[in-house]
């Protein structure tokens, strides 16, 4: 079983993505890395061009437009390149826990599924504290992530999820979940809200009890 994960970025380093930890991390999960880097201009290229044999960059212009077709057609871009026999896509403020690396593999090598869900944890300002209720502030708490290669994937909404013709775009079951953990809300606030942050953060976190701090969350156990 051959296993691809795919990714894309623009100007990472700039907004304050984990990608070179990232990248790194899944280098053991992963027999490829396909990287859709958006032509940068902060250095992001140089900094993840020579990661080595398993990640493989290439670069376009992402041509951003208002609406959402871009971001599938730049996920997409990047998931026809794949040549495993299963991809996994993550953002670049993902993370697939190491300890959940071989049973994983494992899952995939004996499935007869076409797609797999991920049960996000979403942290929040640093990496032990995640969202108690994420569907409180309209975040994902699944998202089926995985599917096995095959040239007829959909990206259906704000293209978060995959999906096959004839699966719904929501309702992905937990029975085969594997977790993913979701660190967009760690990077440097102002870079991941804008320059005025005040209304994000009365609108989402104005009730201090929906954050659930966890001194294992971001760590083995």
């Amino acid at each position: 079983m051959k296993l691809s994960v795919y990714t894309f970025v623009k100007n990472g380093l700039y907004q304050d993505y984990h990608l070179l930890d990232m990248l790194r991390h899944h280098l053991p999960l992963a027999d490829e890395i396909v990287v859709h880097e958006g032509l940068s201009t902060d250095g992001t290229y140089e900094a993840i061009k020579d990661l080595g044999p398993k990640v493989n960059v290439f670069r376009s212009d992402w041509e951003v437009n208002s609406g959402l077709d871009f971001i599938r057609r730049f996920k997409d871009e990047a998931r026809r390149r794949c040549t495993g026999d299963w991809c996994l896509m993550l953002d670049a403020d993902e993370f697939v826990p190491e300890w959940e690396f071989d049973p994983l593999r494992r899952a995939l090598a004996a499935s007869d599924e076409l797609t797999h869900t991920a049960a996000m944890l979403n942290f929040y300002g640093n990496y032990r504290v995640y969202h108690a209720d994420p569907l409180r502030f309209r975040m994902l708490r699944m998202k089926r992530l995985i599917h096995r290669n095959v040239p007829n994937v959909e990206y259906p909404g704000d293209a978060s999820s995959v999906r096959l013709p004839g699966q719904p775009s929501a309702g992905c079951g937990a029975a085969d979940a594997f977790t993913c953990h979701h660190f967009g809300y760690v990077r440097t606030f102002v870079r991941a809200v804008g320059d005025d942050p005040g209304d994000f953060v009365r609108d989402r976190f104005r009730r201090c009890d929906y954050l659930k701090a966890d001194p294992g969350a971001g760590a083995r156990p």
